[in-house]
Formats: structure tokens, sequence, C-alpha cells
């Protein structure tokens, strides 16, 4: 699954130390306006599918846990998509959620 898969979410887990459910998205497109909506889209159905109840319904180990949504991208952020990912961690943290991005090259 990708970002193109609006509708699904491409992977969950918990972190290393078990405090943390972590909601994976993966991009795979480049940084233009077309594809920051579809980013953006995404983000949206992660927060309802956290917020309806039906993250707990589909993965149990997530109750009374923090959750991160981290997006695991292939490009180079440009400057739009450090304008959006300081955007989007700004709303999400207020939110109370974290938002995470990692570039694939940097997970060991």
């Amino acid at each position: 699954m990708s970002v193109e898969d609006k509708d699904k979410i491409d992977a969950i887990s918990l972190s290393n130390d078990g405090k943390k459910v972590i909601l994976t998205i993966t991009y795979h497109l480049d940084w233009t306006e077309d594809s920051l909506l579809k980013l953006q889209e995404k983000i949206n159905t992660y927060l309802s599918f956290i917020e309806s109840g039906e993250m707990l319904d589909a993965y149990l180990q997530s109750k009374d846990k923090f959750v991160a949504i981290e997006v695991v991208y292939n490009e180079t952020l440009d400057e739009s998509g450090l304008e959006f990912a300081e955007q989007a961690t700004s709303v999400l943290e207020n939110a109370g959620y974290e938002l995470i991005f990692t570039r694939v090259e940097d997970i060991t």
C-alpha cells in the first residue's frame, strides 16, 4: 500500500519500547502540490481511523498508547515538503499526536 491508497492504513505497529502506536504512511511521490494533497488526505484518513475508535478495534495493542503517524519517504524534502511537514506536525501536535518524517535511507 502507499499514500495513493487513501482509504487504507499502510502499516500499524508498536514502538520498540511498547509505549507508542505507530501508523506508517509509505510516501513514494515527490513534493509537488498534487502529491502533498494526497499526503494530506492520507493523514486525514489516519486521524479518522484513530478518532473513530477503528484503530482500537483493529489493533487491540493500541489501547492506552500514545499515537504517532510516521511518513516514510524516498525523495529528499524540498522547500514545499519542509513547509508541509512543519505545518502538519504542528497541527497534529495540537491534536495530541506525533507526526514523524523518516527518509527510507535513514531506517536502520
